[in-house]
């Protein structure tokens, strides 16, 4: 079977799910992961939210880049060299990262503060979720098994990726989005009492230290959430400890709602 995940950012599967990847990459199966917003920004200056996030991932990786092409350049990098501790196929889509989104018309930045980047999508982008459902459509094999985030943390781009493969009209598995599932049990609670199952599939200890090694490739990253790869071994550690390895979600028949 033909797994494939989709990824909001270029590292969202493999921090929240890395281990799963490399076990079903173990098994013979034919897994890759699809980075929906990882496309080069448009032209034109960035805001200055998306200017500071490119000073702190400058920082932790002491270089500096001349364009912001080059930085989704240094992710895509990073991501390939992820992908091959978890085994798995990477693909990247054109969307840009929502920091970098635009109005078409007046060239306003959607997304120029924290607060809306966990907002609701801005509605100029109703277009680009229909849009991204019929490339989905188009583009994924069609013998495979898609596993998609349930948008947990309310990203914006989390709710577009999921809005969109669920407009794809095909059957989908949900991942938890780490680390935002960390705060999330009332939500991964409501989800079992309105009927959705799940399934645990246990993480060896290669495929833990796969995940590890995935995720300490996103360098650029890693000062978003962590202070260094022993604080990253020790939460994704307790993360799997918790779940009994990587949960996928299931939604009852006719339903997709998260609720």
């Amino acid at each position: 079977m033909h797994w494939v995940f989709l990824s909001p950012h270029m590292d969202d599967v493999v921090i929240s799910c890395a281990g799963l990847v490399w076990e079903l990459s173990q098994q013979g199966k034919n897994v890759s992961v699809w980075s929906i917003c990882a496309g080069k920004p448009p032209p034109g200056p960035l805001s200055d939210f998306a200017q500071n996030l490119h000073a702190r991932w400058q920082s932790s990786l002491h270089i500096r880049w001349q364009t912001s092409a080059q930085a989704v350049s240094l992710r895509q990098a990073e991501d390939r060299r992820a992908c091959q501790h978890m085994g798995a196929q990477p693909v990247y889509l054109d969307i840009p990262d929502c920091i970098y989104r635009t109005a078409r018309k007046t060239r306003t930045h959607l997304y120029a503060s924290e607060e809306a980047l966990f907002g609701p999508l801005h509605r100029a982008e109703s277009p680009l979720t229909q849009r991204l459902s019929r490339r989905l459509m188009r583009l994924l094999p069609p013998d495979a098994q898609i596993v998609c985030p349930l948008g947990l943390g309310n990203h914006v781009d989390h709710q577009l990726t999921r809005a969109a493969a669920e407009g794809a009209g095909r059957s989908l598995l949900y991942y938890a989005d780490y680390p935002y599932a960390r705060t999330a049990e009332t939500e991964l609670q409501a989800l079992q009492r309105s009927g959705w199952g799940a399934q645990t599939w246990p993480i060896s200890s290669e495929g833990m230290q796969a995940w590890v090694q995935a995720v300490w490739e996103h360098q650029s990253q890693i000062s978003t959430f962590w202070s260094g790869q022993a604080e990253v071994q020790a939460h994704i550690a307790f993360y799997s400890q918790q779940m009994g390895g990587v949960r996928l979600w299931e939604p009852p028949p006719a339903t997709h709602a998260l609720e």
